[in-house]
């Protein structure tokens, strides 16, 4: 999405946040996407994705963190960025190439759920694409992680 593009967005940083921040942060997307024109099931998603990549940030991503939601032409997207190691920035590439394997989400989301899923597993990346119906991709450059999931501001069947 080009900046011209962009209908409404937020970008927030965070220093060493706290735990609540995520539940904080997963709230306020609902809203904004809310009060952006999405339907309610959309936002909730939305929500959900929120909470799902901050949580994971924070849980692995130290000091700083980053969050940015835009909406532009019906579409929305979600980045959460934070510095990795270089041993979490290799089990995110080998969770993006498992993701990339099996373009059916659903089979995909079910295959992370068999593998009894542990901190680590990718079930939040899983839920995100599935559940959250987006299109997630994963950047790891240097030592930083850049995960974004992007998609529909709303269903399109009026739900």
């Amino acid at each position: 999405m080009a900046d011209s593009d962009v209908r409404a967005a937020f970008k927030l940083r965070f220093h060493r946040p706290p735990a609540n921040v995520v539940d904080d942060a997963r709230r306020y997307a609902e809203s904004f996407c809310l009060r952006a024109g999405a339907d309610p099931v959309r936002a909730t998603d939305v929500a959900m994705a929120t909470y799902e990549l901050l949580q994971n940030a924070v849980r692995y991503g130290g000091d700083e963190v980053e969050l940015a939601l835009s909406i532009a032409r019906g579409r929305v997207k979600l980045t959460v960025s934070n510095p990795t190691s270089a041993e979490h920035a290799a089990r995110l590439r080998e969770l993006a190439a498992q993701m990339r394997a099996q373009p059916d989400r659903l089979k995909h989301f079910a295959a992370v759920l068999e593998q009894r899923p542990a901190s680590g597993s990718g079930l939040g990346l899983a839920r995100v694409s599935y559940e959250g119906q987006l299109e997630v991709e994963i950047a790891v450059r240097s030592r930083r992680v850049t995960v974004r999931a992007a998609g529909r501001l709303n269903n399109g069947d009026g739900s």
